[in-house]
């Protein structure tokens, strides 16, 4: 082999190495106490014993829409009962004390449709906003009849659910701050979620919106949840056992995942390149969580 030849066989396999390197970073950080530790807080807080039903329409003026064209907001008028309020107050309570120096806003409104089975969601929508100085989670929550309690209502599987959306928004937070190295802007936002942009308003004719993976990833997100959601229902061992299969599992996943479900249900042919990839993903995250569960 030629001495160039040489270089450029060691270049590739430092790339490579250093792929997996990153890639492993990035698997394992979703797994410190900071986030696996939102499930046993969350269980405990107070806005489950709340008032989910009656409550108030509020003017949320805080955000001033104009400070970036290419970022999206919530605002307006919003409906707020005593646990929504209350479950802001919880989660801002938990990022004070658990995320360090890294400033993370939690903003909580109430779905104007009222819920009336356990069945469906208690998160109807979520995304992840930066925006001056502060990484804003924002949430819309189930409204229940006056005098309901989420508790009641829809027990353990809606506190894990709960967990769950926080860690896909919390983890689009991680990419965020990946790109900007540390070193977050408005526009910087505005670069990373701007290819994300682009693919909604053409409508994600060439990838769809769950398995996008540039910048602001849809894919590592849903590969995380889909992660966490087996972590739940099954435990790793089992969640280890049916993603390694070398067939998708696929009908097992429609019963174990929701996550599986949304991401699918759009495709014509689920046993894609884009879902295998997504649900690799999935696998090592699911051993990243068993390992932090052990030294827990």
């Amino acid at each position: 082999m030629c001495i160039d030849n040489m270089k450029i066989t060691r270049q590739m396999l430092r790339h490579e190495i250093l792929k997996v390197l990153l890639a492993e970073t990035r698997f394992r950080q979703m797994g410190k106490s900071k986030y696996r530790n939102l499930d046993s807080y969350i269980k405990q807080a107070d806005f489950m014993n709340k008032n989910a039903g009656g409550g108030d329409f509020e003017f949320d003026d805080d955000i001033d829409e104009d400070d970036d064209e290419d970022i999206e907001f919530e605002g307006g008028l919003n409906f707020h009962t005593d646990a929504s309020q209350q479950l802001r107050d919880d989660l801002n309570n938990y990022f004070i004390a658990n995320m360090g120096n890294t400033p993370v806003s939690a903003e909580i409104i109430v779905d104007d449709t009222l819920t009336t089975s356990s069945d469906d969601r208690i998160i109807k929508a979520a995304n992840y906003v930066f925006l001056n100085g502060k990484h804003n989670i924002n949430l819309t929550i189930a409204q229940l009849e006056d005098g309901k309690t989420f508790k009641d209502f829809f027990g353990e599987s809606g506190i894990a659910t709960i967990s769950q959306v926080l860690r896909h928004e919390l983890l689009h937070m991680n990419q965020f701050l990946k790109y900007s190295k540390g070193q977050p802007t408005n526009e910087l936002f505005a670069e990373f979620v701007r290819e994300y942009g682009d693919a909604k308003e053409k409508g994600w004719e060439d990838e769809p919106y769950h398995t996008f993976d540039r910048g602001f990833s849809e894919r590592e997100a849903f590969s995380h949840q889909i992660a966490d959601e087996l972590f739940y229902r099954v435990g790793p061992y089992f969640a280890v056992k049916i993603l390694s299969r070398k067939e998708i599992p696929h009908d097992d996943l429609m019963q174990l995942s929701q996550s599986y479900v949304d991401v699918t249900e759009d495709l014509e042919d689920y046993d894609t390149e884009a879902i295998r990839d997504l649900l690799n993903r999935s696998l090592k995250y699911v051993k990243d969580m068993e390992r932090s569960h052990r030294d827990v």
